[in-house]
């Protein structure tokens, strides 16, 4: 999740991820072609990384495999998409609370 932060803040790849989600909210073809040949290959992917770990006993999310995904990933799109940093700790907190279980 760190290097996911700072590939969207500080790689010029990164900046270009983030004018195609931009321009995705305003061309349709754009957001099909975006969802089909990257954003949902991706998913799939960390939706598997995640039911992997699951099942192995490494963490415990509170929310389903999708959700989960979309609370660890979405501050940080969103820090970057609207320039700012993403805040010191902001990425281990997310982890924290949403990979741990809950206290009984």
């Amino acid at each position: 999740m760190r290097a996911f932060a700072r590939f969207l803040t500080r790689d010029p790849a990164g900046k270009v991820l983030l004018a195609l989600l931009a321009q995705a909210q305003h061309d349709p073809a754009t957001a099909r072609s975006f969802q089909e040949r990257y954003l949902g290959p991706r998913r799939d992917e960390e939706r598997a990384l995640l039911t992997r770990a699951i099942d192995a006993g490494e963490i415990a999310p509170k929310l389903g495999p999708d959700a989960a995904l979309d609370a660890l990933v979405g501050p940080i799109v969103y820090c970057a998409l609207t320039g700012s940093s993403v805040p010191r700790g902001l990425v281990s907190t997310l982890v924290e609370d949403v990979l741990r279980p809950r206290p009984s």
